[in-house]
């Protein structure tokens, strides 16, 4: 009963961050740009995959099947938002980034793998929500997403990590 409150509160801080996407407006530190904006490019949806799907293959084999599955069928939800509505990024960027806004991939592809990791990796799951929080300041930071981006990608990732986690394997098909 407690979990659906949280989804709940989830959802409606997603909603919420709609409202104030014009108000957060960061001052940058100029010799931390190209830093940041190393790590926000390295950070792709591809490190997440390969760093997280190591710790399931060699610690919990059974699911990197599921892993994988989730992970594309999230790319897929993530792209066809992002084709769908077709949100134009921040104009105050650091980066040449390319395609639509919203949502974020960067924070679904981090909050995908967060998800689907945070009930049987109860020391590696701290160490990852570390890292992705990191990600998605990055993306905010660089100016590639607005706040309500990153915070509806975070939402669709955790929960369909969770999802995916959960599901069996003859129910995905």
């Amino acid at each position: 009963m407690k979990e659906k409150y949280l989804w709940l509160l989830g959802f409606l801080l997603v909603i919420l961050s709609f409202s104030l996407d014009n108000y957060f407006v960061l001052d940058r530190i100029s010799g931390l740009n190209s830093i940041i904006a190393d790590f926000s490019w390295f950070t792709n949806g591809w490190f997440s995959l390969i760093v997280v799907g190591f710790f399931v293959f060699f610690w919990k084999f059974d699911l990197i099947f599921k892993y994988f599955i989730g992970f594309g069928f999230i790319a897929g939800v993530v792209y066809g938002l992002k084709e769908l509505i077709q949100r134009a990024r921040p104009l105050d960027t650091i980066l040449d980034a390319s395609g639509f806004s919203f949502p974020s991939g960067h924070a679904a592809f981090a909050f995908f793998a967060l998800g689907f990791i945070w009930n049987d990796f109860k020391k590696f799951k701290w160490v990852w929500l570390i890292v992705s929080i990191l990600i998605v300041l990055a993306r905010f930071y660089v100016g590639a997403h607005y706040l309500s981006d990153i915070a509806f990608g975070m939402f669709i990732g955790f929960v369909f990590g969770n999802l995916f986690r959960r599901v069996k394997i003859g129910n995905l098909f």
